[in-house]
Protein backbone atom coordinates (compact mmCIF):
# COMPACT_ATOMS: atom_id res chain seq x y z
CA UNK A 1 0.00 0.00 0.00
CA UNK A 2 1.13 3.09 -0.57
CA UNK A 3 2.11 6.11 1.64
CA UNK A 4 -1.41 7.60 1.49
CA UNK A 5 -2.98 4.28 3.27
CA UNK A 6 -5.02 3.91 -0.10
CA UNK A 7 -4.74 0.73 -2.10
CA UNK A 8 -3.40 0.67 -5.50
CA UNK A 9 -6.69 -0.88 -6.76
CA UNK A 10 -8.83 1.92 -4.87
CA UNK A 11 -6.19 5.24 -5.83
CA UNK A 12 -7.01 4.01 -9.50
CA UNK A 13 -11.03 4.60 -9.09
CA UNK A 14 -10.35 7.77 -7.47
CA UNK A 15 -8.38 9.12 -10.14
CA UNK A 16 -11.64 7.52 -12.15
CA UNK A 17 -13.56 9.72 -10.68
CA UNK A 18 -11.88 12.91 -10.49
CA UNK A 19 -11.52 12.40 -14.03
CA UNK A 20 -15.79 12.30 -14.37
CA UNK A 21 -15.92 15.66 -12.67
CA UNK A 22 -13.25 17.03 -14.64
CA UNK A 23 -14.96 15.63 -17.69
CA UNK A 24 -18.14 18.60 -17.09
CA UNK A 25 -15.53 21.80 -17.52
CA UNK A 26 -16.02 21.50 -20.70
CA UNK A 27 -19.47 21.71 -21.58
CA UNK A 28 -20.01 24.29 -19.16
CA UNK A 29 -17.73 26.24 -20.57
CA UNK A 30 -19.03 25.77 -24.08
CA UNK A 31 -22.78 26.21 -22.46
CA UNK A 32 -22.13 29.50 -20.90
CA UNK A 33 -19.57 30.98 -23.65
CA UNK A 34 -18.33 32.72 -20.74
CA UNK A 35 -14.45 34.53 -21.40
CA UNK A 36 -12.24 32.49 -19.98
CA UNK A 37 -10.93 35.27 -17.72
CA UNK A 38 -14.53 35.40 -15.53
CA UNK A 39 -14.61 31.55 -15.42
CA UNK A 40 -11.30 31.06 -14.22
CA UNK A 41 -11.98 34.09 -11.82
CA UNK A 42 -15.10 32.76 -10.49
CA UNK A 43 -13.84 28.89 -10.73
CA UNK A 44 -10.43 30.22 -8.70
CA UNK A 45 -11.94 31.83 -6.14
CA UNK A 46 -14.84 29.66 -5.22
CA UNK A 47 -11.89 26.30 -4.89
CA UNK A 48 -9.69 28.53 -3.15
CA UNK A 49 -12.15 28.87 -0.40
CA UNK A 50 -13.28 25.45 -0.06
CA UNK A 51 -9.57 24.06 -0.06
CA UNK A 52 -8.80 26.44 2.56
CA UNK A 53 -12.39 25.76 4.57
CA UNK A 54 -10.90 22.22 4.52
CA UNK A 55 -7.37 23.01 5.42
CA UNK A 56 -8.71 24.66 8.50
CA UNK A 57 -10.82 21.56 9.41
CA UNK A 58 -7.45 19.85 9.21
CA UNK A 59 -5.94 22.44 11.60
CA UNK A 60 -2.86 22.89 9.15
CA UNK A 61 -1.58 26.07 7.38
CA UNK A 62 -0.70 26.82 4.14
CA UNK A 63 2.95 25.19 3.50
CA UNK A 64 5.26 27.73 1.23
CA UNK A 65 7.70 24.51 0.06
CA UNK A 66 9.53 24.67 -3.15
CA UNK A 67 7.04 21.92 -4.27
CA UNK A 68 4.13 23.86 -3.39
CA UNK A 69 5.35 27.08 -4.96
CA UNK A 70 6.37 25.94 -8.48
CA UNK A 71 3.27 23.26 -8.67
CA UNK A 72 0.71 26.00 -7.55
CA UNK A 73 2.80 27.89 -10.84
CA UNK A 74 2.05 25.08 -12.86
CA UNK A 75 -1.63 24.58 -11.86
CA UNK A 76 -2.56 27.81 -12.49
CA UNK A 77 -0.94 27.66 -15.74
CA UNK A 78 -2.72 24.30 -16.38
CA UNK A 79 -6.06 26.24 -15.77
CA UNK A 80 -5.47 29.34 -17.95
CA UNK A 81 -3.74 27.22 -20.98
CA UNK A 82 -7.21 25.09 -20.68
CA UNK A 83 -10.11 27.56 -20.79
CA UNK A 84 -8.40 29.49 -23.69
CA UNK A 85 -8.54 26.33 -25.39
CA UNK A 86 -11.69 25.65 -25.13
CA UNK A 87 -11.97 29.20 -26.79
CA UNK A 88 -10.31 29.07 -29.48
CA UNK A 89 -10.52 25.44 -30.89
CA UNK A 90 -13.55 22.46 -30.05
CA UNK A 91 -13.57 20.68 -27.07
CA UNK A 92 -13.04 17.43 -29.03
CA UNK A 93 -9.49 19.25 -29.64
CA UNK A 94 -8.77 21.19 -26.07
CA UNK A 95 -9.49 17.81 -24.13
CA UNK A 96 -7.65 15.36 -26.06
CA UNK A 97 -4.55 17.64 -26.84
CA UNK A 98 -4.75 18.78 -22.91
CA UNK A 99 -4.23 14.75 -22.17
CA UNK A 100 -0.93 14.68 -23.60
CA UNK A 101 0.40 14.95 -20.42
CA UNK A 102 1.36 11.17 -19.87
CA UNK A 103 4.25 11.65 -22.72
CA UNK A 104 5.44 14.36 -20.54
CA UNK A 105 5.09 13.07 -17.12
CA UNK A 106 6.88 9.55 -18.29
CA UNK A 107 9.59 11.67 -19.25
CA UNK A 108 9.89 13.51 -16.13
CA UNK A 109 9.02 10.68 -13.92
CA UNK A 110 11.66 8.83 -15.25
CA UNK A 111 13.93 12.03 -14.74
CA UNK A 112 13.27 13.12 -11.43
CA UNK A 113 11.06 10.28 -9.63
CA UNK A 114 12.75 7.29 -11.43
CA UNK A 115 10.11 5.75 -12.13
CA UNK A 116 10.36 2.84 -14.50
CA UNK A 117 8.89 2.93 -18.01
CA UNK A 118 7.36 -0.91 -18.48
CA UNK A 119 6.57 -1.97 -22.00
CA UNK A 120 2.55 -1.85 -21.28
CA UNK A 121 3.16 2.01 -20.60
CA UNK A 122 4.94 2.07 -23.45
CA UNK A 123 2.47 0.80 -25.63
CA UNK A 124 -0.40 2.85 -24.10
CA UNK A 125 1.92 5.77 -24.18
CA UNK A 126 1.72 4.80 -28.10
CA UNK A 127 -1.72 4.35 -28.61
CA UNK A 128 -2.14 8.31 -26.64
CA UNK A 129 0.27 10.18 -28.65
CA UNK A 130 -1.48 8.26 -31.73
CA UNK A 131 -4.85 9.52 -30.58
CA UNK A 132 -3.65 13.43 -30.44
CA UNK A 133 -1.91 13.58 -33.90
CA UNK A 134 -5.07 11.83 -35.22
CA UNK A 135 -7.20 14.38 -33.57
CA UNK A 136 -4.67 17.51 -34.63
CA UNK A 137 -4.67 16.00 -38.64
CA UNK A 138 -7.77 17.70 -39.36
CA UNK A 139 -6.80 20.90 -40.58
CA UNK A 140 -8.32 23.68 -38.54
CA UNK A 141 -7.87 27.09 -38.71
CA UNK A 142 -5.39 29.64 -36.99
CA UNK A 143 -7.56 30.27 -34.33
CA UNK A 144 -7.49 26.48 -33.45
CA UNK A 145 -4.32 26.19 -34.02
CA UNK A 146 -3.98 28.88 -31.15
CA UNK A 147 -6.48 26.87 -29.25
CA UNK A 148 -4.69 23.44 -29.40
CA UNK A 149 -1.38 25.23 -28.40
CA UNK A 150 -3.21 26.20 -25.50
CA UNK A 151 -4.10 22.78 -24.57
CA UNK A 152 -0.71 21.23 -25.35
CA UNK A 153 0.66 24.06 -22.85
CA UNK A 154 -1.76 22.95 -20.68
CA UNK A 155 -0.95 19.32 -20.49
CA UNK A 156 2.91 20.26 -19.89
CA UNK A 157 1.90 22.84 -17.21
CA UNK A 158 -0.44 20.10 -15.65
CA UNK A 159 3.13 17.35 -15.63
CA UNK A 160 5.37 19.82 -13.95
CA UNK A 161 2.27 19.98 -11.23
CA UNK A 162 2.08 16.18 -11.35
CA UNK A 163 5.95 16.28 -10.17
CA UNK A 164 5.66 18.68 -8.13
CA UNK A 165 2.74 16.53 -6.16
CA UNK A 166 4.90 13.13 -6.26
CA UNK A 167 8.03 15.32 -4.67
CA UNK A 168 6.59 17.42 -2.12
CA UNK A 169 4.02 13.87 -1.28
CA UNK A 170 0.54 14.27 0.85
CA UNK A 171 2.02 17.55 2.72
CA UNK A 172 2.32 19.58 0.38
CA UNK A 173 -0.47 18.70 -2.06
CA UNK A 174 -3.27 20.67 -0.25
CA UNK A 175 -0.56 23.92 -0.19
CA UNK A 176 0.05 23.85 -3.60
CA UNK A 177 -3.69 23.63 -4.90
CA UNK A 178 -4.40 26.46 -2.71
CA UNK A 179 -1.37 28.41 -4.33
CA UNK A 180 -2.15 27.75 -7.41
CA UNK A 181 -6.08 28.68 -7.26
CA UNK A 182 -5.20 32.13 -5.53
CA UNK A 183 -2.20 33.04 -8.02
CA UNK A 184 -5.24 32.17 -10.56
CA UNK A 185 -7.78 34.57 -9.18
CA UNK A 186 -5.00 37.20 -8.78
CA UNK A 187 -3.94 37.38 -12.14
CA UNK A 188 -7.68 37.11 -13.37
CA UNK A 189 -9.23 39.61 -10.90
CA UNK A 190 -8.44 42.76 -12.55
CA UNK A 191 -9.83 41.91 -16.08
CA UNK A 192 -13.11 41.61 -14.44
CA UNK A 193 -13.49 45.39 -14.24
CA UNK A 194 -13.31 45.23 -18.28
CA UNK A 195 -15.99 42.61 -18.72
CA UNK A 196 -19.39 41.97 -18.31
CA UNK A 197 -21.09 40.52 -15.47
CA UNK A 198 -23.14 37.79 -16.22
CA UNK A 199 -25.08 36.24 -13.39
CA UNK A 200 -24.76 32.76 -15.27
CA UNK A 201 -21.17 32.69 -16.19
CA UNK A 202 -20.44 33.55 -12.43
CA UNK A 203 -22.93 30.64 -11.29
CA UNK A 204 -21.26 28.24 -13.71
CA UNK A 205 -17.43 29.94 -11.96
CA UNK A 206 -18.98 28.75 -8.81
CA UNK A 207 -20.06 25.31 -9.98
CA UNK A 208 -16.20 24.33 -11.37
CA UNK A 209 -14.38 25.79 -8.23
CA UNK A 210 -16.30 22.68 -6.44
CA UNK A 211 -17.16 19.78 -8.87
CA UNK A 212 -14.19 21.04 -11.22
CA UNK A 213 -11.47 21.97 -8.95
CA UNK A 214 -11.62 21.55 -5.04
CA UNK A 215 -12.94 17.75 -5.16
CA UNK A 216 -11.44 16.12 -8.07
CA UNK A 217 -7.94 17.30 -7.79
CA UNK A 218 -8.41 16.44 -4.14
CA UNK A 219 -8.91 13.08 -5.36
CA UNK A 220 -6.51 12.90 -7.45
CA UNK A 221 -3.24 13.99 -5.39
CA UNK A 222 -4.21 11.24 -2.59
CA UNK A 223 -4.85 9.18 -5.03
CA UNK A 224 -1.12 10.01 -6.61
CA UNK A 225 0.79 8.86 -3.75
CA UNK A 226 -0.35 5.01 -4.36
CA UNK A 227 0.32 5.28 -8.17
CA UNK A 228 3.11 5.84 -10.53
CA UNK A 229 3.10 9.16 -12.27
CA UNK A 230 2.54 8.03 -15.71
CA UNK A 231 -0.38 5.41 -14.65
CA UNK A 232 -2.20 7.90 -12.89
CA UNK A 233 -2.06 10.45 -15.48
CA UNK A 234 -3.10 7.51 -18.55
CA UNK A 235 -6.17 6.64 -16.04
CA UNK A 236 -6.87 10.60 -16.10
CA UNK A 237 -7.23 10.47 -19.97
CA UNK A 238 -10.80 8.68 -19.64
CA UNK A 239 -11.60 12.16 -19.13
CA UNK A 240 -11.68 13.85 -22.80
CA UNK A 241 -13.65 10.76 -24.10
CA UNK A 242 -16.25 11.75 -21.48
CA UNK A 243 -16.06 15.54 -22.10
CA UNK A 244 -16.36 14.98 -26.10
CA UNK A 245 -19.69 13.03 -25.22
CA UNK A 246 -20.99 15.56 -23.07
CA UNK A 247 -20.67 18.19 -25.01
CA UNK A 248 -22.17 16.61 -28.14
CA UNK A 249 -25.00 15.76 -25.97
CA UNK A 250 -25.35 19.75 -24.77
CA UNK A 251 -24.01 22.14 -27.08
CA UNK A 252 -24.28 19.74 -30.34
CA UNK A 253 -20.55 19.99 -30.96
CA UNK A 254 -20.17 16.90 -32.81
CA UNK A 255 -16.61 15.83 -33.04
CA UNK A 256 -14.99 14.63 -36.18
CA UNK A 257 -14.19 11.19 -37.61
CA UNK A 258 -10.39 11.68 -36.91
CA UNK A 259 -11.47 12.76 -33.49
CA UNK A 260 -13.66 9.75 -32.64
CA UNK A 261 -10.71 7.62 -33.83
CA UNK A 262 -8.45 9.43 -31.46
CA UNK A 263 -10.27 9.59 -29.21
CA UNK A 264 -11.31 5.58 -29.40
CA UNK A 265 -7.22 4.96 -29.77
CA UNK A 266 -7.25 6.88 -26.13
CA UNK A 267 -9.61 4.04 -24.39
CA UNK A 268 -7.76 1.30 -25.85
CA UNK A 269 -4.86 2.60 -24.07
CA UNK A 270 -6.51 3.00 -20.69
CA UNK A 271 -7.93 -0.64 -21.34
CA UNK A 272 -4.09 -1.91 -21.73
CA UNK A 273 -2.60 -0.46 -19.01
CA UNK A 274 -6.07 -1.42 -16.47
CA UNK A 275 -5.35 -4.81 -17.37
CA UNK A 276 -2.12 -4.99 -16.58
CA UNK A 277 -2.48 -3.22 -13.17
CA UNK A 278 -5.13 -5.50 -12.25
CA UNK A 279 -2.73 -8.53 -12.57
CA UNK A 280 -0.82 -6.85 -10.83
CA UNK A 281 -2.74 -6.40 -7.82
CA UNK A 282 -3.68 -10.25 -7.92
CA UNK A 283 -0.27 -10.74 -7.23
CA UNK A 284 0.34 -8.79 -4.61
CA UNK A 285 0.68 -10.04 -0.70
CA UNK A 286 -2.68 -10.00 0.71
CA UNK A 287 -1.38 -7.42 3.18
CA UNK A 288 -0.23 -4.88 0.68
CA UNK A 289 -3.75 -4.64 -0.56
Amino acid sequence: MGSSGVSPARARWMVACAAVLWSFGSPVAKMTAAHPLALVCYRSLTGTLLLLWILRRRRGVVIWSPFALVGGLAYSLTTLGFFFALRYTTAAHATVLAHTSPLFIAVFGYLFLHERIVPADSAALLLVSSGVLLSMSGGLDVHATIGDLFALGSALAFSVMVIMMKLGGERDSLSLLIIGGATTMLITLPFQFFLPFSLIDCTAGLFLGIAHMAIPFLLYGRALLSLRAVEAAIFKDIEPVLATLWVALTVGEIPDLRSLLGGLLVISALILLSGRSTREVRVLPEEDL
